[in-house]
């Protein structure tokens, strides 16, 4: 309350209903993603983030997925090739910083795959077994220039 915030400008927040925070600072979006009690099927990619690529090129996406024992840790960066979309799934580019698992295996694995409606680049989490999970994922959007 007795902070000079003048420095901001164009700052908003939306409270998504399902529990997603949306803050816009101008060129740059942070978003937050997260579900509970996930009923995966090994092999299987579920979609545990995403980002509208008509609007948005890079995102940083820092995230966690447990399986309610263990928890892997991740910290990627993605990006794609083209004017105003990728073209398909290799036109999408994905590097892993952190990838952390608190049991010396890792839960799964993350990729980042286009949409096949169109519209956004889907970050996916592909659990290694069955199970009932939950996942938390910070994106830091950045406007597409």
């Amino acid at each position: 309350a007795n902070k000079d915030a003048s420095a901001f400008r164009n700052l908003s927040a939306t409270s998504v209903s399902t529990g997603e925070l949306r803050i816009d600072a101008g060129a740059v979006t942070l978003d937050s993603f997260s579900a509970t009690s996930q009923s995966w099927t090994g092999g299987s990619a579920y979609v545990i983030a995403d980002f509208e690529y008509g609007t948005f090129r890079t995102v940083k996406f820092v995230g966690q997925v447990s399986d309610g024992t263990d928890v892997d840790a991740f910290e990627v960066l993605v990006t794609y090739k083209g004017a105003s979309a990728p073209a398909d799934d290799a036109a999408i580019y994905m590097t892993t910083y952190a990838y952390m698992a608190s049991s010396g295996t890792p839960l799964g694995s993350v990729t980042a795959v286009k949409d096949g409606t169109g519209g956004t680049v889907d970050l996916k989490f592909t659990p290694g077994s069955n199970g009932t999970y939950k996942y938390a994922v910070t994106a830091t959007k950045i406007t597409t220039q």
